[in-house]
C-alpha cells in the first residue's frame, strides 16, 4: 500500500509496579513542557521528512504508551506517500531521527562527530525488513553487546535546553532496564 505509519516517540519517565506514581509520573510526562518539545522536535522532523513524499498527512493526538520500564510521550502520524515512493528510500529520507542526532539533523550531527568519544557500533542504527507487501522498521535505541566476557549496554536521552542533567541521567538508567531484565 501507499500509506505509512509511524510515530513521534519521545519524551520519558519511569513507569513504576505502584499504579499510583505510574500515574502520576504520566501526568508529570504530559504536563512538561520540556518532554513536549522533546516529541514536537520528532513530530516536525517527520512532516519535513515525510511531506513532501506524501500527498496526504494526519496525526493522532498526544498520548502516553507504556514500553516496559518505562512510559513515552507518544503520537503516530500517517501518510499516504506518491506512488513512486520506495520503501528503502523512506528509510533513508526519516533516518536519522532527532532521537539519533538531534534536531536539526544536520547542525547536530557535526556537533556529535567533534564531541562524542567513541563509535556508536549497532546503536542508533535502523533494523527492520521490506517484502513484496510491506515493510517494518525500528530504530535500535536499546542496545546490548556481548564482546569478550563483557556486556556492554548503550541508550541515550534527549536532551533539550530545559534538561536536568541528573534528570536525564536517572532516565538512561530507567532505560536501561529493560535490557539489564533480559539477562537476570
Amino acid at each position: 500500500g501507499r500509506i505509512v505509519k509511524t510515530e513521534a516517540l519521545a519524551g520519558t519517565r519511569p513507569r513504576p509496579a505502584n499504579t499510583d506514581a505510574a500515574l502520576a509520573y504520566r501526568d508529570e510526562l504530559l504536563h512538561s513542557p520540556k518532554e513536549q518539545q522533546e516529541n514536537e522536535r520528532v513530530q516536525e522532523h517527520i512532516e519535513h521528512r515525510l511531506g513532501p513524499l506524501s500527498s496526504s498527512f494526519w496525526m493522532e493526538p498526544l498520548t502516553v504508551i507504556q514500553a516496559g520500564p518505562v512510559q513515552h510521550l507518544y503520537r503516530q502520524i500517517k501518510a499516504e506517500v506518491h506512488p513512486e515512493i520506495q520503501d528503502a528510500e523512506l528509510v533513508r529520507t526519516l533516518h536519522p531521527t532527532p532521537a539519533v542526532s538531534g534536531y536539526p539533523s544536520a547542525a547536530a550531527i557535526t556537533a556529535l562527530e567533534s564531541i562524542e568519544p567513541h563509535a556508536r557500533g549497532w546503536y542508533t542504527g535502523a533494523l527492520g525488513w521490506i517484502s513484496a507487501e510491506a515493510a517494518e522498521w525500528t530504530v535500535v535505541l536499546r542496545v546490548a553487546l556481548w564482546q569478550e566476557q563483557c556486556m556492554y549496554f548503550y541508550t541515550g536521552a534527549g536532551i533539550m535546553p530545559d534538561s536536568d542533567p541528573v534528570a536525564e541521567w536517572k532516565e538512561l538508567e530507567v532505560k536501561l532496564l529493560s535490557l539489564k531484565t533480559l539477562f537476570d
